[in-house]
């Protein structure tokens, strides 16, 4: 269990990364707004195989029980990043609304921004750091080495 909570925490934290870059890198001009979103733990069916498992599946159903949100709730996350275009017909939570607040006085507000809990987080001083920075433009060369492209470039159609 502790391998699977590094993992993500890795795999989080790279996701981030890919995402501010590529937010850096669409033109001030363009409609398109890149964030991350993360819904959170949910209650779902995707440890279906730890069931087998009498010890995991006790765990499992303990902590979703305590820590996990509904499908629903992780699914307003998810929604909430896919329709920031006008999230004020979305949401009417308060921690929404403050997201449609900003929104609506810049839309570019919500731009290369994590969105988890259908508001905006804060980064972490590991990513906003210059150690971090670094990081990040090294993550960037190595995936658009990985396409050969750059991958703003395929995105906008100029390959």
């Amino acid at each position: 269990m502790i391998f699977v909570t590094k993992y993500l925490t890795y795999w989080l934290v790279l996701n981030v990364f890919f995402t501010r870059a590529l937010a850096a890198r669409v033109p001030k001009s363009s409609p398109l707004l890149v964030n991350t979103v993360n819904p959170g733990f949910c209650k779902s069916t995707l440890a279906r195989e730890f069931q087998k498992n009498i010890f995991l599946k006790a765990i499992i159903s303990v902590m979703m029980a305590i820590l996990a949100l509904t499908t629903e709730e992780g699914g307003r996350t998810l929604a909430h990043g896919a329709l920031v275009v006008d999230p004020r017909k979305a949401m009417d939570s308060k921690e929404a609304q403050e997201v449609s607040e900003a929104y609506a006085t810049d839309p570019k507000a919500l731009h290369g921004k994590f969105l988890g809990w259908t508001r905006i987080m804060e980064e972490s001083d590991y990513v906003l750091s210059d150690e971090g920075q670094k990081v990040q433009e090294r993550l960037w060369v190595t995936c658009s080495f990985s396409y050969h492209r750059d991958p703003i470039l395929m995105v906008c159609g100029r390959t």
